[in-house]
């Protein structure tokens, strides 16, 4: 094994060790830096404008991997992300199959969504870090082909926490349906206790008795 290998090798093992001690700890700060490929480089360059020469992911990056994407991600055709998982993603970023420009976030930073088919597509969000560093905000893992509903990026949150962005929503627009029928159906009913007040105050007509 050459030293190039040993070094992937060294770089994927640390991963691991950083998602372990992440989640064990929340107060665990510290973070894994390795080289982008010439493949990543390129691209960046393309989409971003300029070049990298470095990719890091924190122990904060981890713990956002254990609280989106760790549990129950079967419901949505997601693997659960394991700290085991962790040297996957030296390889996603590294040996892409696609990359795409995604929105920035809200304080400018470049996004970039880079995606590795395979058995269930995985998926990296690259965030800029100045002009020469990318941060790996998000990693998660397909278990199946994605919709096409859902082929985009969760931008800044990721792909699959877009999902939950779309829940709400939909349950937001249901509540303020339900408030407007309640609203209506309030109107109505004051309208016909207003008609029948009305009717009960009227004084009735009288008419002349006829004469037989």
């Amino acid at each position: 094994m050459d030293n190039a290998a040993e070094d992937v090798e060294a770089v994927k093992k640390s991963l691991v060790e950083l998602a372990e001690n992440a989640w064990a700890d929340k107060s665990f700060h510290g973070k894994v830096s390795f080289k982008p490929s010439q493949k990543l480089k390129e691209k960046i360059k393309e989409l971003m404008g300029h070049d990298i020469s470095e990719v890091f992911i924190t122990a904060d990056n981890m713990r956002h991997l254990r609280n989106h994407h760790g549990e129950a991600e079967e419901k949505r055709g997601q693997v659960n992300f394991k700290p085991e998982m962790a040297g996957e993603i030296y390889d996603v970023v590294n040996d892409f199959d696609s990359a795409t420009k995604e929105r920035n976030d809200n304080k400018g930073n470049q996004n970039v969504l880079v995606v590795r088919k395979g058995n269930g597509d995985s998926f990296a969000l690259l965030v800029e870090r100045g002009k020469k560093k990318a941060e790996v905000k998000t990693f998660y893992k397909k278990t199946k082909t994605p919709l096409m509903s859902d082929a985009k990026s969760p931008n800044l949150n990721a792909q699959s926490d877009s999902v939950k962005s779309s829940v709400t929503s939909s349950v937001s627009q249901e509540q303020e349906n339900v408030e407007r029928e309640n609203s209506d159906t309030n109107v109505l009913c004051y309208l016909a206790r207003d008609w029948i007040m009305t009717c009960l105050e009227r004084p009735s007509r009288r008419y002349p008795r006829q004469i037989r």
